[in-house]
């Protein structure tokens, strides 16, 4: 045999995607129209194929967008956690007064005397 031979990809499952016939059409439910950006080459795509055939880009792009949430909410956690001063204390107000600070004298909370 010289030369290359041709790659033709069959179904697992030993079904077809589309089959006309009866003058319908029966199409496969994973048959599916796959558009956007392809995350490994960046080139644009409008593709319908197999949606098992598309789950290893499908999982590529999922761990892509995942990891830029998880920067966003570092990046969140920075700001929030940069805003408190490390000068505000916790404050218990004695028992027996109304729950008020400014009718009872403020005493800072001790977490070691607490029950």
């Amino acid at each position: 045999m010289s030369g290359k031979a041709e790659t033709v990809l069959t179904c697992p499952l030993g079904h077809k995607c589309e089959d006309p016939r009866d003058g319908k059409v029966y199409r496969c439910a994973w048959f599916i129209q796959l558009a956007g950006q392809n995350p490994q080459t960046g080139a644009v795509m409008d593709e319908h194929g197999c949606a098992m055939g598309w789950m290893p880009i499908l999982m590529v792009e999922k761990t892509r967008a995942s990891g830029g949430i998880a920067a966003a909410v570092e990046s969140l956690r920075n700001v929030v956690a940069g805003q408190s001063k490390p000068s505000e204390r916790f404050y218990m107000v004695p028992k027996g007064s109304s729950g008020s600070v400014t009718e009872a004298p403020a005493v800072p909370f001790d977490a070691s005397t607490a029950r």
